[in-house]
């Protein structure tokens, strides 16, 4: 069970409604170490919650050897048949289309609960924003770029390793590199 329920999100152009208040429930957590207020700014995804990752310890509760589960790092592969045609696709996700950025700036609103489509993409990102969203966010999206269109530019590809771009044979060898030299385990 998540804290959206199925259907929170009504999208309503004509109302301005995204959501159905009366189907998200708020977290309101108070721990040692931090807090948290309010509703989740991440809605549930169309299949529903997701299935379980095993972890070092889930896989030895279930007889694996632990070093033997691997997980990835947050990356984002760009794979295509040649090198060439990897590498085009790379390059154009540096000039995105309005449709990309839209999206991109989209995205932000999610995750920082603000409204970028309200700012001139040309512009300074301003910088007296505040959000009761995600701070991390907010704060990493002044390293990634001036304007509000290099921001929004620098999230379409920010999980983008550009080792792993290429072929799949490329990727992959390059994957187990990784896995092999850090652990990969979370």
């Amino acid at each position: 069970m998540g804290f959206w329920d199925e259907g929170a999100i009504i999208a309503d152009r004509g109302t301005g409604q995204y959501a159905d208040h009366d189907r998200v429930r708020t977290i309101d957590f108070e721990g040692k170490f931090y807090r948290s207020r309010g509703p989740l700014n991440v809605p549930r995804s169309p299949q529903g919650p997701p299935g379980p990752v095993p972890g070092r310890g889930v896989a030895q509760v279930h007889g694996r050897e632990p070093g033997g589960c691997k997980m990835m790092f947050v990356k984002q592969p760009i794979v295509a048949a040649t090198e060439y045609e990897a590498k085009a696709r790379f390059e154009a996700m540096r000039n995105p289309t309005a449709s990309q950025l839209e999206s991109s700036l989209s995205h932000l609103s999610t995750h920082t609960e603000i409204d970028f489509s309200t700012f001139a993409l040309d512009e300074p990102l301003p910088r007296d924003m505040t959000t009761n969203g995600h701070q991390t966010s907010l704060a990493s999206l002044y390293h990634m770029g001036g304007t509000v269109r290099e921001v929004a530019t620098t999230w379409l590809h920010h999980y983008v390793d550009e080792t792993m771009v290429g072929t799949p044979d490329r990727v992959a060898k390059r994957m187990g590199e990784v896995i092999e030299e850090v652990g990969g385990d979370g």
